[in-house]
């Protein structure tokens, strides 16, 4: 009797579970066209910046050990090693261009990298006294934001590692004066949607900031470790352009979806629900032209895992096909094509659709 208790109850808590999940979609795939770069060496890529139709930045390296940059002038076709960080254990998460000359990379140990010559030499930017005075708590830079159709000298660095703390670093002079505050979770990704106001996607929610990251407040999305976030820039019936669409991906592969500029937050995917196990998610990131966002956008993952949407994130379909690797993050070419970096020193290509 006991045992048949037990059974019903159990039984009873599963049917509850699924009555409060979300209803997900059954799951829909496509096939696509790719193409796969190799840089020459057989590291993971970690950040890759496609500056225009032919120059394209990626970096990558060991973490806790070495780092690289590389840069290709032929669309990806060849690929030279531009910077190496040895001797330091610090490798290299991302890597932006600004213009022509001006870049920034970032890694482990709060390390910014400048370059003012289009990558032919590269020096540490020392913040002072805005670091911890101990190495081993200088954590990792993970993501460079900076859109200049919102404001052209503001940029925004957050990081973190294992979990644990997390970090958030802005400047509105292009660099050279910086505010920063910690944060007891790790910060993987950010976007702002207006001048002075986005979200952080961080270890146990969003965290959202209205002026500037004077202040902060953590949306009531619990228990997820949040990897990315983006919001699509959109122009709407009378011609104005708002950024009310926003997605965030979480680790453990559920997809969120806001249409009002995070006030609310839908779950509108999620990979347990549809594969029957977690599956983990890195990046969302949307194609855009003349700085307009599209509906095109995908989420990245681990294990060959790419999503897209055509319908600016209401719908995703499973990419059948790809090479088994786990991808890292995202980029576009002004036509809309995805360039994705991955292990093994890899750029897998995937043409925009027709």
């Amino acid at each position: 009797m006991l045992q048949k208790n037990i059974h019903r109850y159990y039984s009873l808590l599963f049917l509850l579970f699924l009555l409060s999940t979300p209803a997900c979609k059954k799951e829909s795939t496509v096939q696509v066209d790719f193409k796969t770069f190799e840089v020459g060496q057989s590291i993971t890529l970690r950040g890759i910046d496609c500056f225009s139709d032919s120059v394209w930045y990626t970096c990558g390296g060991k973490k806790a050990d070495f780092g690289l940059l590389f840069r290709s002038v032929d669309a990806g076709a060849t690929w030279t090693q531009i910077f190496k960080v040895a001797g330091e254990g610090r490798t290299i998460f991302d890597v932006q261009f600004f213009s022509a000359e001006e870049g920034w990379a970032v890694g482990d140990s709060l390390m910014l990298l400048k370059t003012g010559d289009g990558g032919a030499s590269w020096k540490r930017f020392w913040f002072g006294n805005k670091v911890p005075d101990r190495e081993d708590q200088r954590i990792s830079f993970r993501q460079i934001f900076h859109e200049s159709h919102l404001k052209e000298n503001n940029r925004y660095i957050v990081g973190g590692d294992n979990f644990d703390t997390g970090v958030w670093y802005g400047t509105a002079d292009g660099g050279n004066l910086w505010r920063f505050r910690f944060f007891e979770n790790e910060i993987r990704g950010i976007h702002f949607f207006d001048k002075v106001s986005g979200y952080m996607a961080a270890y146990g929610g969003l965290i959202e900031t209205t002026n500037y990251g004077k202040s902060f407040h953590y949306e009531d999305l619990t228990n997820e470790y949040f990897v990315s976030v983006e919001f699509l820039l959109k122009s709407d019936i009378a011609g104005e352009v708002t950024q009310n669409i926003g997605v965030a991906v979480s680790y453990n592969g559920a997809v969120y979806r806001t249409t009002d500029k995070g006030k609310s937050w839908e779950r509108v995917f999620n990979t347990a629900a549809v594969f029957g196990a977690n599956r983990q998610f890195n990046r969302v990131r949307f194609a855009k032209t003349d700085n307009i966002s599209d509906d095109l956008g995908y989420i990245i993952g681990n294990n060959g895992l790419v999503m897209r949407t055509t319908d600016a994130g209401e719908n995703w379909d499973r990419i059948e096909g790809l090479p088994d690797l786990n991808f890292t993050d995202i980029d576009f070419t002004l036509q809309g094509d995805a360039l994705i970096t991955a292990e093994k020193g890899k750029i897998v290509k995937i043409s925009r659709p027709d």
